[in-house]
């Protein structure tokens, strides 16, 4: 919100329950004992490297839930 990002879905409306918890999802490989830390960091350098690469900014976690951000 101070960044004044939003996410919204691919038509531009609020995100559904479903879109967000298929977007967020990747933050529970941290909860994985012992490994979960190394998943969590790779997940994080996965999702920046996708963004880079997608013309529209959208990550494989944006993609996979059908989300994107956008300002405002």
């Amino acid at each position: 919100m101070q960044m004044g990002l939003r996410v919204v879905s691919v038509a531009g409306g609020r995100p559904s329950v479903t879109q967000a918890l298929i977007r967020e999802a990747f933050t529970l490989l941290g909860a994985i004992p012992f490994i979960g830390p190394v998943l969590a960091i790779a997940a994080w350098i996965w999702i920046i490297r996708t963004i880079q690469g997608d013309p529209l900014g959208r990550g494989t976690h944006d993609v996979m839930a059908g989300t994107r951000v956008v300002k405002g």
